[in-house]
């Protein structure tokens, strides 16, 4: 039994941590510890420890106090992370930190009511729980949500925890890391005897180690030959299409030192066309001729319609080897604010900087499957690289190797292009499956099904990576049962609130009135 002197100590301190000038300075320092575990920092050793301030004070502060730390928390860390949000104006930049920011604040309020309705023994799971679902949430809401931040993406790098992700998905490793977290705060709070602590270590090794003990398919299909081309665009503009011409002869150049090398599959990113090639006779003949020199089917980025008809759609074009068009792509998950405006009426008035995006563009509907002779591959567009479950429906529908397609030259040399990376590996991890991460400003990366980055360009400069890829023959748990694990954890929170609610109604009717 702790002793009284023990007891007071112990009070002390939490009374301490349980202020409100401690839940800011907590919620900032966690603020910019998690940022420091993504690129440009990219120090993820970090991540199990960086939510520690964070989950002391929320392990013992009311609600209110809880809501301010969450707010300093989410204001650091975001406003760090997101900072190259600023290229396209301050108005989007602080409207995107504060509604992550928001998740973020109404998350941890749920984790309180959680937290007082839980025996003592399992409050750790408390936080990790509300901080998984507020991930899942804001990865689909609004418009179609945000996934930048997840807590599982600081574990592109860990290889020997990324076996996880294909049982779990990235959802897992969020939940993981979260847990290490709020097991070592639990710890420092609840330091009563050395049996616990051991426990307490006992649990957190096995955290660590469990996920690399885990087996996990390997692609051992045919191998093909992929050209990654990074034509590249002019640098510090936010409309490439003022240079429509050079970037297409940038590509077509890159192309033909191909001649020869016999690639199966050559890839042209996103941005490649950003006119419709199919309505412009002489980027037509210049994509035909290109492919009928190379002798290989191309995928090729390009927006298709006009804006006079507003039929726009941002698309990938698969070619074979004599030119035809065999397949499009369209994207489905589009930007908001960057290729559609929400509740355009009443924003464009009040945001000028809308103006940029005068028409909507048009989403696809359906996930497409392109095949090459020695197997089916899916083409996914940039920003939808965030969406597990969008790639998963790729996968379902017969797709055994990834082409990621992406222009992110509006974000110049920010650390954009390195955090996106991070996704890729991701969804090569959960797919066990190559991904081509082909960017046509950089960066563009190599990802083997380990979430390995095996090869990389540098930044607003011509490159072709030509890698042999292996196709997948078999899926993953994860490709298989989805999104199990975020809706466990819904499960799980409501097995936590609802019986004590219900037992306190009870006990209300149960007094009568009074």
């Amino acid at each position: 039994m702790p002793s009284v002197n023990s007891v007071a100590t112990a009070y002390s301190k939490t009374a301490k941590l349980a202020t409100v000038p401690a839940g800011l300075a907590a919620g900032a320092i966690s603020g910019v510890a998690c940022f420091l575990a993504f690129p440009p920092a990219d120090l993820w050793f970090l991540a199990p420890v960086v939510l520690i301030p964070l989950a002391l004070h929320f392990s013992v502060a009311t609600k209110g106090a809880v809501a301010v730390a969450a707010a300093a928390f989410g204001l650091t860390f975001n406003g760090l992370l997101l900072y190259w949000i600023r290229l396209f104006g301050a108005a989007p930049y602080i409207a995107l930190t504060i509604v992550q920011t928001l998740w973020i604040v109404l998350a941890l309020q749920l984790g309180v009511l959680m937290r007082d309705r839980m025996p003592e023994r399992v409050q750790f799971l408390a936080l990790p729980l509300v901080f998984l679902l507020q991930e899942f949430a804001r990865s689909r809401l609004p418009w179609g949500g945000f996934a930048w931040g997840g807590l599982g993406y600081t574990q592109a790098s860990n290889i020997y925890g990324l076996k996880l992700a294909a049982y779990t998905g990235v959802w897992g490793l969020s939940f993981i890391v979260a847990l290490m977290n709020s097991l070592v705060a639990y710890s420092i709070l609840h330091h009563r005897s050395r049996r616990q602590i051991t426990l307490v270590g006992v649990a957190l090794l096995s955290l660590v180690l469990f996920p690399g003990m885990l087996p996990v398919p390997a692609p051992d299909g045919q191998k093909a030959r992929i050209a990654m081309i990074q034509g590249n665009v002019p640098e510090n503009t936010l409309d490439p299409n003022e240079d429509d011409e050079i970037v297409v002869e940038n590509h077509v150049r890159l192309t033909d030192q191909l001649a020869g090398n016999g690639p199966d599959l050559v890839v042209w990113p996103e941005g490649a066309f950003d006119q419709d090639p199919l309505k412009r006779p002489d980027f037509e003949q210049e994509l035909l001729s290109a492919v009928k020199r190379n002798d290989a089917h191309f995928l090729v980025g390009a927006i298709l319609g006009s804006g006079a008809t507003k039929d726009l759609r941002n698309s990938s074009l698969f070619l074979n080897p004599q030119g035809r068009v065999e397949g499009v792509y369209t994207k489905q998950r589009l930007v908001p604010f960057g290729e559609w405006v929400p509740l355009r009426r009443f924003l464009q008035p009040l945001v000028p900087a809308l103006n940029r995006i005068p028409v909507d563009q048009t989403p696809g509907t359906e996930s497409t499957v392109f095949r090459i002779p020695q197997g089916s591959f899916a083409s996914v567009i940039c920003y939808e690289s965030t969406y597990p479950d969008l790639v998963r429906s790729m996968v379902q529908k017969g797709a055994r190797m990834l082409v990621v397609s992406t222009n992110f030259s509006s974000f110049d040399r920010s650390a954009a292009s390195a955090q996106h990376i991070a996704f890729s590996q991701l969804r090569a991890a959960e797919q066990r499956m190559w991904v081509a991460h082909t960017s046509i400003s950089g960066i563009s990366a190599v990802v083997d099904p380990e979430g390995r980055v095996l090869q990389t360009t540098p930044l607003f400069e011509p490159a072709v990576l030509t890698p042999t890829v292996q196709f997948a023959s078999t899926t993953t748990p994860y490709a298989r049962l989805g999104d199990w694990f975020p809706m466990a954890a819904i499960l799980a929170v409501a097995a936590f609130l609802i019986p004590p609610l219900l037992r306190r109604d009870h006990r209300i009717e149960a007094a009568g009135p009074r």
